[in-house]
């Protein structure tokens, strides 16, 4: 019995000496050094700072006296604020083509919105900020604001100028309105850090005078009751 669990221990051995070589030796005898490919994991990437939270920093650092009595949000109650940017909803985009040029066509490609406007003449200062869906042009959306907002008529007030800029690839600011408020406003968001102290690039798309603007649609809006 002994000799026979010896042979048994000794095939086992045997077997083991092989499988151990066999991971080290091609079979020509030479050593495989095949390089074993260790996965790389993906950073996860870094969710986007929501647009009113831009967009109030960016507002902030407006000088005091060029920032005029103001109402933002939509007209839902829930959104409205004063003398700050709101929460604007955007749904079928009318309302913020309305107040803002936003190209309803392009609704898909963003994601959240921001908007504040003058408090007493809309046409002195309205402006929005929005958060772009990943992959959206931005080139086109500006472009689609710019001609919707140069393509109308206005009352109480010609706007003077026109701004759209873009704010680290992720976020579009327009703003059109006499030319110290809008001016005041780009120059904020040109000087925008964010939390941590990262400076993002700025892409001023469009600065242009309005006095050429002109067409059958109008931008007067009734101000929404506050408090």
């Amino acid at each position: 019995m002994k000799k026979i669990l010896a042979i048994i221990l000794a095939a086992v051995m045997a077997f083991s000496l092989v499988g151990c070589g066999g991971n080290d030796e091609a079979p020509d005898g030479d050593v495989n050094n095949t390089p074993v490919e260790t996965p790389v994991e993906t950073p996860a990437e870094t969710p986007a700072v929501p647009v009113l939270d831009v967009f109030t920093q960016v507002w902030n650092l407006v000088p005091e006296d060029s920032r005029p009595m103001s109402f933002g949000g939509d007209y839902n109650e829930e959104n409205q604020v004063e003398n700050a940017p709101g929460k604007h909803e955007i749904g079928d985009g009318t309302e913020l083509d309305s107040g803002f040029g936003f190209p309803t066509d392009m609704t898909d490609s963003v994601k959240e919105a921001a908007t504040i406007r003058h408090m007493l003449n809309v046409n002195s200062l309205s402006a929005a900020m929005y958060l772009m869906a990943d992959g959206a042009d931005i080139s086109a959306f500006a472009q689609g604001i710019r001609d919707s907002l140069m393509n109308r008529a206005y009352m109480c007030g010609w706007p003077e100028v026109l701004v759209v800029m873009s704010i680290d690839g992720k976020y579009v600011l327009s703003a059109y309105g006499t030319t110290d408020l809008v001016y005041a406003l780009r120059d904020a968001a040109g000087s925008f850090a964010y939390d941590d102290g990262t400076v993002p690039p700025i892409d001023i798309l469009f600065d242009e005078s309005m006095e050429n603007a002109g067409g059958d649609n109008t931008a007067m809006f009734p101000v929404p009751e506050l408090g």
